[in-house]
């Protein structure tokens, strides 16, 4: 008993008489018990699971566990593995493969489960923290158990070990900083070193990881400016010095300083949704322009199957036909890319506005949605958006579907307002701080960034729920507060209410 007592108190918060009542003692392990129980149960039932770019990652683990060549030396003419994708996530599958043999794909599985167990428990204690109440987080926990997370921590991909470090980076800030904790130079360096691995599994982390920085900046903010432009500084340490390091890495082995070259066909992904949109943007002489025209796909309509399948039509076409290496292609489909958005905005606005209105958004937070999904995706292989579930409830009306119907209505309002409160925070935050000068609002404010700077960056070449997973903390965080200080001021009547409970007006 005296154990369960402490750990609700860890998770509860160190405010005054926290945790103290029993009922919040029991909601706190109930939680807790209900994050562990959930994810073991959705892995013992359905274990390791496999999408296209799995194999891309295996292969690159196969290629560490034959020997050692492949660390000295890479010719980028020829098409491998270890230049197209980060090295962390193979190596973790490499060690698994070397230790569990066969079974490797349960043990990764199993790490990415257990990582995102810790993951939502720390984000469990940093929105009790931020909102003062055991109760509205534990069903902010909820949203973020159910979301794309639970599906993804059984893929043999990067997302789940990729949004589990980047929930936890965002869940101590904000804990630390509600706790009036200083951000302390080895707390802020282990937090870079954090972005420096999840760097190695994710290449974007080096655009990402800026995106903290207002977050890292607010944090040290409370010992004065100087100690918050050395906070920031520490942070990003670790996250430059990893780069540097994997380009002089890849010059040493192949002559060229170069990260990876993925972005080559993530931005072909993005140039052949473009031609759907304007079939006169590609008509130059270029390699590039050519290749676009030559791999588009008669009558086949615009999907992103489509352009998927265009996209790797492209790069095949620009190595065998132009002689291209991977750095080549890459540089010359990024100039591309670069000068339609120079030139072209409203084109660029009319591809991000088709993204954002896509169902990738709206079914972020949206927890009955992800349960069916996972269902689906486990008997049949694939996932069935809201339109395919609707079509296929009109023509078969299984009693299942229909029962899980107002479910799915429900849950898709509510995330529906998620979204809107979120879109709100500059708003109501950034009235709360130039009114007030009150740091809570400013906090959220950098918690904005995030997410909004990732949906952004993301819908100007392809959005996807996975690329938000670990982002859907601070989305939630948002829009809860947004919601709370609507409700309190129209409640309340008084436009001076601080914002919450802890302000940071005055540094402790």
């Amino acid at each position: 008993m005296t154990i369960l007592k402490g750990i609700a108190a860890f998770f509860a918060g160190a405010a005054p008489n926290v945790a103290k009542r029993a009922s919040d003692r029991t909601v706190v392990i109930s939680v807790l018990a209900a994050i562990i129980v959930i994810k073991a149960a959705v892995l013992v039932l359905i274990g390791p699971m496999y999408q296209i770019d799995s194999t891309g990652y295996v292969d690159f683990a196969n290629v560490i566990n034959s020997g050692s060549g492949w660390i000295s030396a890479n010719d980028l003419h020829k098409p491998g593995i270890d230049s197209f994708r980060m090295v962390g996530y193979p190596a973790i599958l490499a060690a698994a493969k070397a230790v569990f043999g066969s079974h490797f794909a349960w043990a990764v599985v199993g790490f990415q489960t257990a990582l995102s167990v810790v993951a939502t428990a720390l984000f469990f204690r940093a929105a009790k923290a931020i909102n003062g109440s055991v109760r509205v987080a534990a069903v902010l926990v909820v949203g973020y158990l159910l979301c794309p997370a639970l599906q993804y921590d059984l893929f043999i991909l990067t997302d789940s070990v990729y949004g589990s470090l980047f929930t936890i980076l965002t869940s101590v800030i904000v804990t630390a900083w509600t706790g009036r904790r200083p951000a302390s130079p080895g707390v802020v360096l282990a937090l870079g070193m954090l972005l420096a691995a999840s760097f190695l599994i994710r290449e974007t982390s080096i655009l990402f990881g800026m995106l903290f920085l207002p977050l890292m900046l607010v944090w040290g903010s409370s010992r004065g400016w100087r100690a918050s432009v050395l906070a920031g500084l520490l942070f990003l340490l670790p996250l430059g010095m990893t780069w540097e390091g994997y380009r002089q890495w890849n010059e040493y082995r192949s002559g060229e300083a170069f990260i990876t070259t993925g972005n080559g066909s993530a931005l072909l992904y993005a140039l052949a949704s473009m031609d759907s949109l304007d079939r006169q943007l590609f008509s130059g002489d270029t390699p590039v322009d050519n290749v676009i025209r030559d791999s588009r796909i008669p009558d086949a309509g615009a999907s992103s199957a489509v352009f998927m399948l265009e996209a790797v039509a492209s790069l095949r076409i620009l190595g065998d036909r132009y002689g291209m290496s991977g750095t080549d292609i890459e540089r010359a489909v990024r100039a591309r890319y670069l000068r339609i958005v120079w030139s072209r905005q409203s084109l660029i606005v009319h591809k991000m506005r088709q993204e954002l209105m896509s169902d990738t958004l709206w079914g972020e937070v949206n927890p009955a949605r992800t349960v069916r999904e996972l269902i689906w995706w486990h008997e049949k292989g694939e996932f069935e958006g809201i339109r395919a579930f609707v079509t296929r409830l009109a023509a078969e009306r299984q009693a299942s579907d229909i029962a899980f119907l107002p479910l799915e209505v429900f849950s898709r309002a509510a995330g529906a307002i998620c979204w809107l409160a979120f879109l709100g925070t500059p708003i109501v935050a950034g009235f709360a701080f130039l009114r007030r000068r009150d740091q809570t609002g400013l906090l959220f404010l950098a918690l904005f960034v995030p997410p909004a700077g990732v949906i952004a960056a993301y819908s100007m070449v392809h959005l996807e729920q996975r690329h938000l997973i670990g982002f859907v903390p601070a989305i939630l965080l948002c829009a809860t507060q947004t919601l709370r200080t609507l409700f309190s001021r129209r409640a309340i009547g008084d436009p001076g209410e601080p914002l919450t409970h802890y302000s940071h007006a005055s540094p402790p």
